[in-house]
């Protein structure tokens, strides 16, 4: 897949004598060169995370490939201060500064939030979320008036979902036998052909925490990176821009 284009048209602003101005970015096509993994966290019993079976041998062979054509986008770099600089693709922007012969702009970008329902019986259960992505673009001066640009992009997006390890049969019909939890699309307990999902039985002891709480975090990151080659223009007028901000192929 493509690099993104917020990926790659921050840092390209950056190397030339004069950097503002609008730029063109030739960016080429590359597969997906991103990964990901995921990190998993519990206290429940005897509970763990099952590992992905390997296939067995097959006389069959599988494979693809993806190809597809280069990209072309436009931004807009502009100075203010000694040694900054901040850099507009479409109606987003990145703060960048001078780092010896390079510029370098970088933005992170954090949320968070928490959703929690608490019963008068003593039920409770929670789910705590928190987002970050960062981007840094580091645009190095080429020849004539180009510039090379690297990018590398990164993010982590956490879970934490708490549920208390046993509740009254009252709240049954509201909150079933098993609960809320998430730990049967993580989790698994027992061997073989015993090996069943885990779960938050509501008469059980499912978890290992002395406060009589059910833990379960889900933690993925992410990273990819790409290049690619930036040109100014001769366009001096800003106006331009606003006719060149959502072109491109």
């Amino acid at each position: 897949m493509r690099p993104s284009l917020a990926l790659f048209a921050a840092s390209l602003l950056a190397g030339c004598n004069n950097l503002s101005g609008i730029w063109i970015f030739e960016i080429p096509w590359e597969e997906d060169n991103g990964s990901c993994t995921t990190t998993i966290e519990e206290n429940f019993t005897d509970a763990y995370v099952p590992q992905a079976t390997t296939p067995g041998e097959s006389p069959w062979t599988y494979g693809g490939e993806e190809r597809g054509s280069d990209a072309i986008a436009f931004g807009q770099i502009e100075t203010y201060g000694k040694g900054q600089a901040v850099l507009v693709i479409g109606t987003t922007a990145w703060p960048g500064t001078k780092e010896g012969d390079s510029w370098t702009f970088t933005f992170t970008k954090d949320t968070e939030d928490i959703d929690f329902a608490n019963h008068e019986s003593g039920y409770g259960y929670q789910e705590s979320s928190t987002s970050e992505a960062s981007t840094t673009y580091t645009f190095t001066p080429g020849r004539g008036r180009t510039a090379e640009v690297e990018v590398v992009g990164g993010s982590q997006d956490k879970v934490v979902y708490e549920e208390v390890d046993t509740w009254t049969e009252e709240l049954l019909g509201e909150i079933g036998y098993t609960g809320q939890i998430p730990a049967d699309q993580y989790l698994v307990v027992g061997e073989g052909f015993n090996q069943e999902a885990a779960v938050n039985t509501y008469d059980v002891e499912d978890c290992t925490a002395g406060d009589g709480t059910c833990r379960l975090s889900v933690t993925t990151r992410c990273s990819a990176k790409g290049s690619f080659t930036a040109t100014q223009t001769d366009f001096e007028d800003e106006d331009y821009y606003e006719h060149l901000a959502g072109a491109g192929q």
